[in-house]
This record gives structure tokens, C-alpha cells and sequence, in this order.
């Protein structure tokens, strides 16, 4: 049987707490925002984190040092994507909280910046980064109506060796490589779960 799932995109702070006050209004403790500022500091001095970079890696420490503190259980999903620059290793990150009740809530966002010269992404990588790992602390430390993933995508930018902003080129499939790569593997559970399914119906 298909899951349902319900998916908050973080893109920045505002949008993204504005979509969670309702499911954070009545947890304890609430939702700190210094909290979120000071994860977002940490990452834009660390520095430009295109992928398979010095900087990103050290993000990904970051990212999921943070996750453990707060008792989140952390699968570190690596893969490779084939881009203009080459054959680029990337990371996803993924926490997975069974909640009480059938249905999935996933909370995305990504955590990469595009690869301009000094572009540190305080808001485009950083502040949704910042978001979800406040939201981490909320949902590991208590049990959840519903099953709730928060999913840290690498390789989201277009990638390339851009000069500024005005430079950068999207294309069909220069971007957006952890998403597509998550979908991918939920597909193919999906798949796995259905043709199960069908054997011991016929059993």
C-alpha cells in the first residue's frame, strides 16, 4: 500500500516557519529562533559548500554532529552524480521519526550553495539549514502524531562554474540531484513494497 506524504519545502526562515508554527504551537520546548540564527552564522562562515568541496564537507560535519546531539537517528546517504563538472560525490541527509499514526510529513531542504566565487548562501542554503536543524531539535525530542522525515538534499544548485548570479544557467538536469535522488529510492521502496504485496496476496 502507497504511504501518503506531505512535503514542507524550506526555501528560507520565514516561509518555513511560518508553514511549521502550527505544529510546533503546542510542543515543548518551542521553537527557538537564535537558536536557528546561530546554525545559519556557523554555516556562512564555514563558506562557499558547492558540492564535493572542502567547505560542504565540512557543513556536512556540522549538519550532522548538530542531528546527534539532539538524538536524531541520522542515515548518511551517499551517491554520485554525473554533472558538466564531472562525476561529483554528493551526500544526502536524513532523519526518519516513526510517529503514532500511518502517514509521512517530510521537511526538505538543501544545504549546498551555487558555485559562485565567494557566495556563502546565508539565505539560499543556509537559511533553511538553519530552519530545519532548530525543527530537528523539536521533533527528536518528542513522539509525533505522524511519522515525520527531514531530508538535507546536497547537489540542489545548478551546477557549473559560474562567475555571478547572472551567469548561472538551469537546465533539466543540472540541478536538483539530492531531491531527485530521494525520489528515487522512495519510488523503488515503493516498487519493492507493491510486488511484495502482490506475492503473498497470491500466496
Amino acid at each position: 500500500m502507497r504511504r501518503r506524504y506531505i512535503l514542507a519545502a524550506a526555501s528560507s526562515v520565514t516561509l518555513f516557519v511560518a508553514l511549521t508554527t502550527r505544529l510546533c504551537a503546542d510542543s515543548h520546548p518551542s521553537f527557538d529562533g537564535t537558536r536557528a540564527y546561530q546554525h545559519v552564522r556557523h554555516l556562512v562562515e564555514i563558506g562557499p559548500r558547492p558540492p564535493a568541496s572542502e567547505g560542504i564537507r565540512r557543513a556536512q560535519i556540522y549538519i550532522i554532529g548538530q542531528l546527534k546531539s539532539f538524538g536524531c537517528p541520522v542515515e548518511e546517504r551517499d551517491f554520485h552524480a554525473s554533472t558538466a563538472l564531472g562525476d561529483l560525490a554528493m551526500k544526502n541527509i536524513v532523519v526518519k521519526l516513526p510517529g503514532v499514526n500511518s502517514g509521512i510529513i517530510l521537511y526538505t531542504t538543501h544545504y549546498d550553495t551555487v558555485r559562485i566565487p565567494n557566495f556563502v548562501g546565508a539565505d539560499d542554503g543556509g537559511s533553511g539549514t538553519g530552519t530545519m536543524l532548530e525543527l530537528a531539535r523539536l521533533f527528536c525530542s518528542r513522539k509525533n502524531s505522524l511519522n515525520v522525515w527531514l531530508a538535507f538534499f546536497d547537489g540542489e544548485e545548478a551546477q557549473g562554474n559560474w562567475t555571478d548570479a547572472a551567469s548561472v544557467r538551469w537546465t533539466a538536469s543540472n540541478n536538483t540531484y539530492g531531491s531527485r535522488e530521494m525520489a528515487a529510492r522512495v519510488e523503488a521502496c515503493q516498487s519493492h513494497d507493491s510486488r511484495r504485496h502482490d506475492r503473498s496476496a497470491e500466496g
